[in-house]
């Protein structure tokens, strides 16, 4: 009888396994579908567990048995060669900061600040500390417009776009902002952030954004987020000056819809080569996701990359130290493919936006 609970067990945990791996494979955009997106790293953990603990709970091992652990080994690599980008084992996409070739440096900080936390001085102890020389702050309401003006005094550059849906955003800056748009791409309640910074006599075209997560409570479908993310990315294709996005993007680095955006953009993901660096839930430590990110041209090299905890946001903060390098000749480099152009329209269509509708 234990032999044969043990069989049930290590079907059932399997069969969970293996939903974790093939469920992010099925092209729809429903919200509970892309759910299993976020889970790649739970799925990769589970599978490593199951494995190193099945020796101990099966007995003579059995076709079913052997059926059941290759099923788990595949499921283990198919996971793994999603994450595996992520570590330091992998070549880093944006290089490390090298001095001879350094012309500007400088600081982005996101904090998803939570709108009902009023942890307020948490957040300006935290900027206080870290000096950032830009700083986005997302989920920003009337009442955190009001507690923030404590920092206006080091930053005389800003975007204040308040909104009590969850989806204001503050940008502060100690660089020159010009060229500043915001605009309502795909939902009226969700504002995107689009402006030059003038960083030491160089200019750098900066998109912040932070689309609605697919969700219940949310949006049913996804369709709403990629097409908000492909529209700049393909507004972005052309494009031969340094650039940056970066935000709360409700999605996770490994996503088609992400997969996609580096492609047609052109950008480059901080975290590849490096760490996950996964910003929510800041309060869950098994359910945790990369949800916070930021792209850039080859123009940038990194210098540090870091996460602060933030008292009473769901989200750790995020600290980025850039540096823009002289090397003038750099462009991005562009793998995208006719099924990633198709993908991109095809969602663009369904909420009718265009790649014009996005500031350039």
């Amino acid at each position: 009888m234990p032999f044969l609970d043990s069989q049930i067990y290590l079907t059932i945990i399997t069969a969970i396994i293996c939903v974790f791996a093939v469920m992010p494979f099925i092209e729809r955009r429903i919200w509970w579908i892309r759910a299993f997106d976020f889970v790649r790293i739970q799925g990769f953990i589970l599978a490593i567990l199951l494995v190193l603990s099945a020796p101990f709970f099966l007995g003579v091992l059995t076709t079913v048995d052997y059926v059941m652990l290759a099923l788990i080994a595949a499921c283990l690599v198919l996971q793994a060669y999603y994450l595996f980008p992520y570590t330091r084992w992998h070549t880093k996409e944006v290089a490390d900061f090298n001095e001879t070739d350094c012309q500007s440096r400088f600081t982005l900080m996101l904090s998803n600040v939570l709108m009902k936390n009023d942890h307020y001085s948490a957040l300006v102890d935290l900027v206080n500390k870290q000096q950032p020389d830009v700083l986005v702050c997302m989920e920003t309401n009337q009442a955190w417009h009001e507690a923030l003006q404590e920092l206006t005094s080091d930053y005389p550059h800003r975007i204040s776009q308040p909104n009590e849906r969850m989806y204001g955003m503050h940008v502060f800056s100690k660089f020159p902002l010009s060229d500043v748009q915001v605009n309502h791409l795909v939902q009226d309640f969700v504002p995107s952030v689009h402006a030059c910074i003038d960083i030491d006599g160089n200019q750098v075209l900066a998109h912040f954004m932070h689309p609605a997560p697919p969700s219940p409570s949310e949006n049913e479908e996804s369709t709403e987020r990629d097409a908000e993310l492909l529209a700049l990315a393909r507004k972005l294709k052309d494009m031969t000056e340094p650039l940056l996005m970066a935000g709360d993007l409700n999605d996770v680095p490994w996503s088609k819809p992400l997969r996609a955006f580096k492609r047609i953009s052109g950008l480059l993901d901080v975290r590849v080569g490096r760490c996950y660096l996964n910003t929510f839930h800041a309060s869950l430590p098994f359910l945790r996701w990369p949800l916070d990110h930021v792209f850039v041209s080859r123009h940038f090299h990194l210098k540090s990359l870091k996460r602060h905890r933030l008292i009473g946001s769901d989200h750790f903060s995020v600290t980025v130290e850039l540096v823009l390098i002289t090397d003038k000749s750099l462009s991005n480099k562009r793998k995208s493919n006719f099924k990633d152009k198709q993908y991109a329209d095809e969602v663009m269509h369904e909420q009718n936006i265009s790649k014009e509708d996005v500031p350039a």
